[in-house]
């Protein structure tokens, strides 16, 4: 690729009119470069020990966990050798499932951020705010995932899942809650997917073709339907690697294009700021809806305290000691850091950007001439394409165990309504920042904050001889259910009223 001459595009936002310079190039080997990367990582797949690509999550999707295969023993081993074998398979199963958690976290949520944080205020000064308000809510989902494992800890084996812990914990045979809750959230993230698409590839296209409508129409009967029936989705476990990839390359790239960073930014004059202030008002929420999505690993913790004991179910005062637990709390403590880490600072960069132009996916605001926004657009839609099935089966599952009667044929005929609701929704709803926000509040904050509270107040509830820890958490979790439900009801009603009935709110 050879740059060219600078262009210059008008934009208009918000009613708002701004004149972007981008850098025109010549894409004649782009494709190719992405095709590479793609044949380098499926190359990759071969190579990588099964640990490796077993723990894959795209947007925090409750899916069911491949068994870690257990250390074999071996009488003739040494002693030593044992204990030195064990040491590094635990290290390196201690690795691998934090990075799955981490991929489980980074997606299409953290594209919303900036737009999340610009509906509370435009002034520069309150990016300090804003970290730290993140940093807090980051903060409370680290815990209540660090208590989901300590509740999955305190019921192994049973709780294999989320839905096996809610049971064991209120001694159901049978909840639909959680089920419920996980056809929501899923339905909400194929959503946001299917958006994601239309607009990143349309960017893409350029004038080659520019009708969304007939995109997404093509894309979800020519691609997402033949991968939603594919037999076994293992195959495309090596795009969560492009996922993660896509997210740092992203993040470098709002950080290189940031008038703050860069003054010589085309986007220099592209951001609309000190205007207005709403921190008074419920704007928050939408932030904190967001965050929930971005911060979403809670669905899968049973299992990723499961892969830290290498799927064995045997010996269970083996598994259960507090060394399985320590390691769960170190794992929450590494990824939750670094995910805050690379969400705040692609928050900022997004938000000195744009300000209150910010769009409701980031990306959106950077057309297609720049190659920059070529590039992280190509690696994160094909991270979302990959991603799709995995979301598409956990909300299939779901509806199949709420609504199923074990018919022959049945899973065909939920995949092609499911799939046919989502395309329809998709052609008139175009805000996937909406999207993110809406099924955050709605059941993003149940899940983080109110459902293990839950869990926690019910487990304790028959200890008579508590301390004051325990008394302390006790009043805490109770804080936790109340502003959970609060979020979830007031989140979903400002995010309707932000998106479509701004007056309201002032906007």
């Amino acid at each position: 690729m050879t740059p060219g001459t600078l262009s210059r595009l008008h934009q208009s936002h918000q009613g708002h009119s701004f004149i972007v310079a981008v850098p025109d190039y010549h894409y004649s080997n782009s494709s190719m470069r992405i095709i590479r990367i793609l044949c380098l990582l499926w190359v990759t797949e071969a190579f990588l020990p099964p640990q490796q690509l077993q723990l894959h999550r795209c947007l925090s999707v409750p899916l069911a966990l491949t068994s870690t295969p257990s250390l074999s023993s071996d009488e003739n081993v040494p002693n030593e050798a044992q204990d030195a074998a064990i040491s590094s398979t635990n290290n390196k199963r201690l690795y691998s499932t934090s990075f799955s958690v981490m991929k489980a976290m980074l997606g299409t949520g953290l594209l919303s951020l900036p737009s999340g944080l610009a509906a509370i205020s435009n002034d520069p000064s309150s990016l300090w705010a804003g970290c730290t308000f993140f940093s807090l809510i980051a903060a409370l989902s680290a815990y209540t995932f660090a208590l989901y494992g300590r509740l999955t800890h305190a019921y192994f084996p049973k709780a294999n899942n989320l839905g096996d812990l809610w049971q064991a914990v209120y001694a159901e045979k049978k909840s639909t809650l959680i089920p419920f809750s996980n056809f929501i959230y899923c339905f909400g993230c194929a959503l946001a997917y299917i958006l994601v698409i239309g607009d990143s590839v349309t960017s893409l296209m350029g004038a080659w073709w520019s009708n969304r409508s007939a995109f997404i129409l093509a894309v979800a009967g020519g691609i997402l339907w033949p991968l939603c029936n594919l037999p076994s989705l293992a195959s495309l476990a090596p795009l969560s690697l492009i996922g993660v990839t896509g997210t740092v390359v992203t993040t470098a790239f709002l950080a290189w294009r940031c008038p703050v960073l860069q003054p010589s930014s085309p986007y220099a004059t592209a951001g609309l700021f000190h205007t207005y202030n709403r921190v008074a008002s419920p704007a928050p929420l939408l932030l904190i809806a967001m965050s929930c999505v971005a911060l979403m690993a809670h669905f899968s913790a049973p299992e990723f305290y499961h892969a830290l004991t290498g799927g064995r179910t045997s010996n269970d005062a083996a598994i259960r000691d507090e060394s399985v637990l320590k390691k769960f709390n170190i794992m929450t403590a590494f990824s939750y850091s670094a995910v805050t880490l690379i969400s705040m600072a692609a928050m900022a960069f997004g938000f000195l950007t744009f300000g209150a132009n910010a769009q409701g996916i980031i990306l959106n605001n950077y057309p297609a001439q720049d190659w920059g926004a070529k590039v992280s657009k190509s690696l994160i839609v094909t991270s979302v394409v990959g991603g799709f099935p995995f979301v598409f089966d956990a909300c299939r599952s779901a509806a199949l165990q709420l609504w199923g009667k074990g018919r022959e044929g049945e899973k065909k005929q939920v995949t092609a309504l499911l799939l046919s609701i989502l395309t329809g929704i998709a052609l008139f709803v175009k805000d996937a920042g909406f999207v993110i926000s809406f099924n955050g509040a709605l059941t993003g904050t149940a899940i983080i904050y109110t459902y293990p509270a839950l869990l926690y107040l019910k487990h304790t509830s028959k200890d008579v001889t508590r301390r004051m820890k325990n008394k302390l958490e006790r009043y805490f979790c109770k804080f936790l259910v109340g502003f959970g439900f609060a979020c979830s009801i007031l989140g979903a009603i400002t995010a309707v009223l932000h998106s479509y009935f701004p007056h309201v709110l002032g906007v």
